[in-house]
């Protein structure tokens, strides 16, 4: 929404895939064949190739369950001794990502589908994933009742777009986030992220 209202600003042609796995998206991007990907966490090595736009967005990293295995968790550290899954490719911050790379015992997934298939068939424990890329994944596959994300969250990342910098569109960053800040302050960005929210979260006629 932010890159087609900036588009449509300067008449600057947009065509966006929401298809791509991130792996293959940051490997695209790196290239300079795909110009920027929304929705990313910033690490210090994401940093050092890519461009970040400023943040329009925060997400909570969550603990999903299967709701017959349940175990208590309050904090990473409870996640030792357990096998998880995260998302291949995905950067999940700086703190979670240096913590389960050195200890957690983790399984990698190329998709969402199939990280939840994982916990589903009992293969793993638990799933870290961001809050509503999950819950949009379980509304996708129906097991919303088998499948649920366990408070508190594991933490809270700020959300940005990470530019190519083999791209011509880096150019374009700093008028971007001066297009963020006017969204933010007028309220658009919190009323469409609203409406897409209910379109693949929230149930519309209940509210949850």
């Amino acid at each position: 929404e932010i890159l087609r209202e900036y588009a449509e600003r300067h008449g600057i042609n947009v065509r966006v895939d929401i298809e791509l796995p991130w792996a293959r998206t940051l490997d695209l991007l790196l290239q300079g064949k795909i110009d920027v990907t929304a929705g990313a966490y910033f690490n210090d090595e994401r940093q050092r190739v890519f461009q970040y736009s400023d943040v329009f967005y925060a997400d909570d990293i969550m603990v999903f369950q299967h709701v017959d295995r349940r175990f208590e968790y309050a904090g990473i550290e409870d996640l030792n001794g357990y096998q998880g899954a995260r998302p291949h490719g995905g950067s999940l911050g700086n703190k979670i990502d240096a913590y389960s790379e050195q200890q957690l015992d983790i399984i990698y997934s190329p998709t969402n589908d199939r990280i939840f298939d994982l916990l589903r068939a009992g293969h793993v424990d638990y799933v870290l994933i961001a809050r509503y890329d999950g819950l949009a994944t379980l509304r996708k596959l129906g097991i919303e009742d088998k499948i649920i994300a366990v408070e508190p969250p594991l933490d809270h990342n700020p959300v940005r777009m990470m530019f190519s910098r083999n791209s011509p569109c880096v150019e374009h960053v700093e008028q971007i986030n001066l297009l963020i800040a006017e969204l933010a302050q007028n309220g658009t960005i919190k009323k469409r992220t609203q409406y897409h929210l209910e379109q693949t979260v929230f149930n519309r006629e209940t509210g949850s």
